[in-house]
């Protein structure tokens, strides 16, 4: 389930990107609990980020990727 694959995500210049879009989550989360469930969603993204950086297991930054794309659009399906 969890081992060393796509590791160009998770290593260099992947891993601060991924620090940076964790920062960002992390920052929005108070503004994120006007819309429910997506708090629960960006805490699985920031669940799965450390979980890719720890095993180096770019699979798991993808998911995470994707995981912070529907929190995104679920921001601005609610504001926009």
């Amino acid at each position: 389930l969890v081992k060393p694959r796509l590791r160009i995500l998770t290593q260099g210049t992947g891993e601060y990107i991924i620090a940076g879009v964790c920062l960002i989550i992390a920052a929005c989360l108070p503004i994120l609990q006007m819309i429910p469930f997506t708090p629960s969603i960006a805490g699985a993204a920031l669940t799965a980020f450390g979980l890719s950086l720890i095993s180096r297991d770019g699979i798991w930054a993808l998911v995470s990727l994707i995981l912070t794309a529907v929190v995104i659009a679920m921001i601005f399906l609610r504001f926009f």
